[in-house]
């Protein structure tokens, strides 16, 4: 049974990411034992699920240091982080609907692969830029951490917007494929919005329609009421005011 026990060649210096990285082989040895031991269900379930909340934890925490190192393989490796969480959340879903599916000896030997990889590889990379040993080249694009967004939201809402917010941080083809489908649906509600808009408020045609023979109660239209101007009414002439003399102000003399 392949297992690995947590040591000091695989530290990176960082005290806050070696502790991450010692609670992971803690998980990766409890899977080992609920092998071994043929845990119960609901154990088995608990250890996965520490498991996905190790992943957001701790690769958030990580990532946030590598940001403020400017580490410029920043991308690369969040998105391998991401690939990772998306696979450890479908495998505590997927043992949680039929357990029997999962072998957890292979589980167990992924986790080895992969955390001997990542550590050994991937981490050790950005050491140097954390420690202050190694600095980005010049013009280097400094990386961006996703914003924090604060919403509210209807509780029945709260997980569909969890996982999309989720999907679109994580990037890759799922999350361009979501971009899309919001842009051509908001494309569409706009053109709902702007056919009621017209529905409602435009102007109704000009009846042109003439009356029929004998209908009193109709009137015939005269278009040229409709086209020219009525003429417009002569001013009244204006009444003069003459001013008595005697009421004239006097300039005074100088």
């Amino acid at each position: 049974m392949t297992s690995m026990a947590w040591s000091q060649r695989f530290a990176t210096g960082i005290k806050a990411i070696d502790k991450d990285h010692s609670s992971l082989f803690d998980l990766m040895e409890a899977i080992a034992e609920h092998e071994r031991r043929r845990s119960s269900l609901a154990e088995v379930a608990a250890t996965l699920h520490a498991l996905e909340v190790y992943a957001a934890e701790h690769f958030e925490r990580e990532e946030r240091f590598m940001i403020s190192a400017h580490f410029p393989e920043f991308d690369r490796h969040r998105r391998a982080h991401a690939d990772f969480r998306a696979l450890i959340g479908a495998l505590a879903r997927q043992y949680r609907r039929s357990p029997d599916a999962i072998d957890l000896g292979k589980v167990r030997h992924f986790l080895v692969t992969w955390i001997m990889g990542h550590i050994m590889g991937e981490d050790m990379a950005y050491v140097p830029y954390l420690n202050g040993t190694t600095t980005p080249p010049p013009g280097s694009p400094e990386p961006s951490m996703p914003t924090e967004m604060l919403m509210r939201l209807p509780p029945e809402k709260h997980d569909i917007v969890r996982r999309f917010a989720s999907l679109m941080r994580d990037g890759g083809e799922v999350a361009e494929a979501l971009e899309s489908t919001l842009l051509a649906l908001e494309r569409h509600h706009e053109q709902a919005l702007d056919n009621k808009v017209r529905t409602l408020f435009a102007p109704d045609p000009l009846d042109l329609t003439p009356c029929a023979e004998g209908d009193e109660s109709a009137e015939p239209m005269d278009l040229t009421d409709l086209m020219e101007s009525p003429e417009p009414e002569a001013p009244s002439p204006l009444v003069s005011r003459t001013v008595p003399a005697t009421s004239r102000r006097r300039r005074p003399e100088a």
